[in-house]
């Protein structure tokens, strides 16, 4: 089995983070998308900029949790 990552494509601007596009991915190939610089999401119009990802941390008392925040725009 292969390692999962809950993954956030998030478009930011000055006043808000807006997510358009959240799910799971193996990191095969989570992989691949990161060494894009640009992306289509399926289901989304237009094509998008990779401009950086961040890894966040579980907090709390829920299960620690594999997560990836991607910003785009």
């Amino acid at each position: 089995m292969d390692t999962t990552y809950w993954v956030e494509f998030v478009k930011s601007d000055d006043t808000s983070d807006t997510i358009i596009r959240e799910g799971r991915y193996e990191l095969r190939h989570l992989t691949v998308i990161l060494n894009c610089k640009r992306i289509q999401l399926f289901g989304i119009e237009g094509e998008y900029e990779l401009k950086y990802a961040i890894y966040l941390e579980a907090q709390g008392s829920s299960p620690s949790e594999n997560r990836i925040r991607i910003y785009v725009e």
